[in-house]
């Protein structure tokens, strides 16, 4: 917007469509609560830490979470390479009007000369928060930001979780499972 309110629409609209990635990864399930930075720590970087991401990236996207966005509106939210799926035209509607709400505001901007201070863009009212993510769900989840683990990686709704786990022994434990082959579902 800073682009656009300097006379300069095209940089705007660049620059919009590289943050308009990030915007739409917010409605991805996989990306809200998956706790990358935990799963580094200590230094771990690449292979199995990520390959757990991985894992419960796929395992929110495919199954969803039930998001709310700042003005209170709730709704499933999938993503990924299920967003264009029956089951998330809803989230993929609430996605695409939020990318109309970016791209008005850098045109906004363009014609006022005045960029809205961040906690103003209108974009992320649409989104869902962190918050709704990490909240309550049917799904338990892989991992937390504490660094536990569910106990049972096959029971998804099994709402107890443990520190008596390494990356190696949980991806051998869901190679076995059978519980990520396609499609991946709750039960």
């Amino acid at each position: 917007m800073r682009a656009a309110a300097a006379g300069d629409l095209l940089a705007g609209y660049a620059l919009n469509a590289f943050a308009d990635h990030f915007l739409e990864d917010s409605f991805a399930a996989g990306h809200l609560r998956t706790p990358r930075r935990r799963l580094h720590q200590g230094g771990v970087v690449g292979g199995p830490a990520d390959l757990c991401a991985k894992y419960m990236h796929d395992e929110d996207n495919a199954v969803g979470l039930t998001v709310r966005n700042p003005r209170g509106e709730s709704w499933v939210s999938r993503g990924d390479t299920y967003l264009m799926d029956p089951a998330d035209l809803d989230n993929a509607a609430r996605a695409r009007d939020a990318l109309r709400v970016s791209v008005a505001e850098v045109l906004a901007a363009f014609k006022t000369g005045v960029v809205p201070a961040a906690a103003a863009y209108g974009a992320w009212a649409e989104a869902p928060t962190l918050e709704s993510a990490a909240g309550p769900q049917e799904l338990v989840p892989l991992f937390r930001a504490d660094g536990q683990r569910r106990v049972d990686i096959r029971d998804r709704r099994r709402n107890e979780f443990t520190n008596w786990y390494t990356y190696l022994t949980t991806i051998a434990e869901i190679a076995i499972s059978g519980k990520w082959d396609y499609p991946i579902t709750l039960d």
